[in-house]
């Protein structure tokens, strides 16, 4: 087994997301093409390699244009991989290439806050939403907390007409082939309260 598919497998393992381990495949492949060819995959990913492939590897995705935002994610999701391989037994790998060069790169700036919305906002938008199917989306969304792919995930057999609640206990991991996997982000089932406009 390469030690790009091990790494995956143990992302996978202690449940990275599907978006976090897609994307990860994704730098995984760009520095193996930047290191070994066009033709290289994620799998193909080298594990001896030196500071100098690396800033071969960033100076060729500032000729692509990638933003600088872009750039700072994709060198510590290498970076990680080769945190695995010296870390692991198995690999045994004494030096980490990326560690420098990543501690140079510009520390990514925390998300700004988004304002706060009135309850009479939210009534306002929820108002000018006519379609029935899209409303009831956002009155959900709005009112239970739950995520998109939770929403996504649900049947008509999670809503409890009688009691007047949700069933939240599933959500989709994958929105390519709607992947659905058992159990809420936050490993918590729950019932949700329904009030007349839910």
């Amino acid at each position: 087994m390469s030690a790009a598919k091990d790494f995956l497998e143990e992302l996978e393992l202690f449940g990275k997301s599907w978006n976090y381990i897609y994307s990860t495949k994704a730098t995984l492949r760009d520095f193996a093409r930047s290191c070994k060819g066009e033709n290289a995959t994620e799998f193909d990913a080298p594990v001896n390699v030196t500071e100098d492939d690396v800033k071969k590897w960033l100076k060729d995705m500032m000729k692509r244009g990638l933003s600088e935002k872009s750039r700072v994610k994709d060198v510590s999701k290498l970076h990680r991989f080769f945190v695995f391989l010296t870390e692991s037994p198995k690999y045994n790998l004494k030096y980490n290439p990326v560690s420098r060069i990543s501690k140079q790169l510009p520390r990514p700036s925390k998300q700004t806050q988004r304002p706060i919305k009135s309850l009479e906002e939210i009534s306002k938008m929820i108002r000018s939403i006519f379609h029935v199917r899209d409303r009831t989306i956002v009155v959900l969304l709005a009112k239970t907390g739950i995520r998109a792919g939770e929403l996504s995930a649900l049947d008509v057999e999670d809503v409890n007409f009688e009691n007047r609640c949700l069933k939240v206990n599933k959500r989709i991991v994958n929105y390519f082939d709607l992947t659905i996997a058992s159990g809420r982000k936050n490993k918590v089932d729950s019932m949700i309260p329904l009030d007349d406009e839910t």
